[in-house]
Parts: structure tokens; C-alpha cells; sequence
């Protein structure tokens, strides 16, 4: 035997206080509620740009949020539209809440159904020559959705995009929801 001394074994495997899954959930869940707040105070006209126009500001100075909610604001509408941009807090409040409760196993499925549902419908609202002009399709179908639909334009044409993205949404509306269809 040598004179070494053994070590002692850990006595338990906590976490830091920082690695903690329910501190994640409730910053999330913060996040959410301020997002949630800040998009409530509405935006500037950030669509006016389709048109050719220069906005004056998109800052809303009686935002709840403030300025940084303002912005934040402006930045949900601008990528996801105005349809979508509520998604993206109540995802996150969703989140933190599986945070806390230590089940966000269910979240994943549901956002790889959720982002191509989100493309094709922001895609069909914001086609040039569809149901909205072009300022309205841009204000929900955001910057993605328009550039989208305008790529598709630029490549078949006015009726070959028409064609195109409403197969599209089609699609991916049947794959989306085929689980609850049968």
C-alpha cells in the first residue's frame, strides 16, 4: 500500500447557480413580456420604403418599451410582418415556461412547423399583384416575406409567382398540420 491518500468522492452533482435551467426560464420569460409590452406600442412606417418613401423615424417616442422596446418593435415587425411579429415573444414565454418545468422537449417540432409555415405564408401575403398592394403586403408579410415573394416574382413573372406560392403555402399548410388532419 502506498501512502497516498485517496481522493473523496463529490458528495453531490449540483449545478452552479448561473446553469440553472429555471434562471433561463425566467429570463425568458422576461424577454417575452417585454417583447409582448414593446410590440403593443406600435411601430413607425417602415413599410412606406416598398414605395420608395423614406420614413421620418421609426421610433415611437410613447412606446412602453421605451427606445430599446421601440426598436425592438420595429425589428419584429420588419423580419417576421405584422401577422408573425407576436409570435416570436409568445414562443419564448412558451420556452422559458419549459425551462421551469423542465419539458422543452415539446418546443422542437413545433418550431421546424412553425418557420416554414412562417415563410410561405409571409411569402404569399407580400406577392406583388396579390390580394394586398404592395406597401400593405410588406407591412405583414415583413422584409422576408417581400423579398421573398419578389425573388419569385423576378424569376416567373407575375402569374408563375401567383402559381408558385400558393402551391407553396399549400404544401406546406398539408405537411404543417397533416399530424392533426389524420
Amino acid at each position: 500500500m502506498s501512502g497516498r491518500k485517496k481522493k473523496k468522492a463529490k458528495r453531490g452533482k449540483k449545478s452552479a447557480w448561473y446553469e440553472s435551467s429555471w434562471l433561463s426560464g425566467l429570463l425568458l420569460l422576461a424577454v417575452a413580456v417585454y417583447l409582448g409590452l414593446s410590440l403593443t406600442g406600435g411601430v413607425g412606417p417602415w413599410w412606406t420604403w416598398v414605395s420608395g418613401h423614406r420614413p421620418d423615424s421609426l421610433i415611437n417616442a410613447e412606446n412602453p418599451g421605451g427606445p430599446v422596446g421601440s426598436v425592438m418593435s420595429v425589428g419584429l415587425h420588419g423580419v417576421f410582418g405584422g401577422l408573425w411579429c407576436w409570435v416570436f415573444p409568445v414562443y419564448l414565454a412558451v420556452l422559458g415556461l419549459g425551462f421551469l418545468t423542465k419539458k422543452n422537449q415539446i418546443l422542437r417540432p413545433l418550431l421546424l412547423r412553425a418557420i416554414p409555415l412562417w415563410i410561405a405564408t409571409t411569402a404569399w401575403i407580400a406577392q406583388p399583384g396579390g390580394p394586398f398592394t404592395a406597401e400593405t403586403g410588406a407591412r405583414f408579410g415583413g422584409g422576408v416575406g417581400y423579398f421573398l415573394a419578389m425573388g419569385f416574382h423576378k424569376l416567373f413573372g407575375l402569374w408563375g409567382a401567383h402559381i408558385f406560392l400558393t402551391v407553396i403555402l399549400l404544401a406546406v399548410i398539408l405537411i404543417v398540420f397533416r399530424p392533426w388532419l389524420g
